[in-house]
């Protein structure tokens, strides 16, 4: 990231992100697999659909080459990560009966633990986002990544000066501990978790 602040020229690489939140480099990169060499942004190529051994975990069996992939046809814990990632890595509102490409790629590396590059997919994002969102005059859904990236990253003291006169508030971003508690084997019941996640999605409708 190259940018102005307060007057002064701003450098922010991939490489202290990753330090900051982290997250280890991975030559394993969604949105080149997803969209190839496509300049930003992105989206409206659609991209490359993933194969059927990447996502089968998420869908219901039998799952084949031919098989719809429609959020309907997800297991509970997909749909869990579907509305996760929706909050998350890959914010989206409203629409929720059809995935894209990237989503797809995605959801596929978090069911089957894949790894890939985290902090190359929020730069794509937030490349995709902001040029995308010049023409459409959306928000920018990543600012609390960018707070926090740009509170521990740039040292002046403009920035404080400049985050405490603002009349927004941002709480604290607290990463996951590094050793969590070690918790007891979880109980499945698909019932139960049906019920939980038609409440969660009404709470957001």
């Amino acid at each position: 990231m190259r940018f102005r602040f307060e007057r002064e020229d701003v450098t922010i690489t991939a490489s202290q992100i990753r330090q900051l939140f982290g997250f280890p480099e991975s030559t394993t990169r969604l949105h080149s697999l997803c969209y190839g060499t496509s300049d930003p942004p992105r989206r409206p190529h659609g991209g490359v659909a993933p194969g059927t051994a990447h996502v089968a975990a998420l869908f219901r069996p039998p799952f084949s080459d031919g098989s719809r992939r429609s959020p309907a046809d997800f297991t509970t814990a997909a749909k869990y990560l579907f509305e996760l990632i929706r909050r998350t890595l890959l914010p989206r509102m409203g629409y929720r009966e059809a995935t894209t490409h990237i989503q797809l790629w995605l959801l596929g590396a978090l069911v089957s633990h894949s790894e890939f590059d985290v902090v190359d997919f929020l730069i794509c994002e937030i490349e995709d986002t902001v040029l995308d969102g010049i023409r459409a005059r959306r928000q920018l859904s990543y600012a609390h990544y960018l707070c926090h990236i740009f509170a521990q990253l740039i040292r002046p003291p403009q920035f404080q000066g400049t985050l405490e006169a603002s009349r927004l508030v941002f709480g604290s971003y607290r990463p996951a501990p590094e050793a969590p508690v070690p918790a007891s084997a979880p109980v499945f019941d698909s019932q139960a978790e049906d019920a939980a996640l038609h409440q969660f999605e009404a709470q957001d409708a």
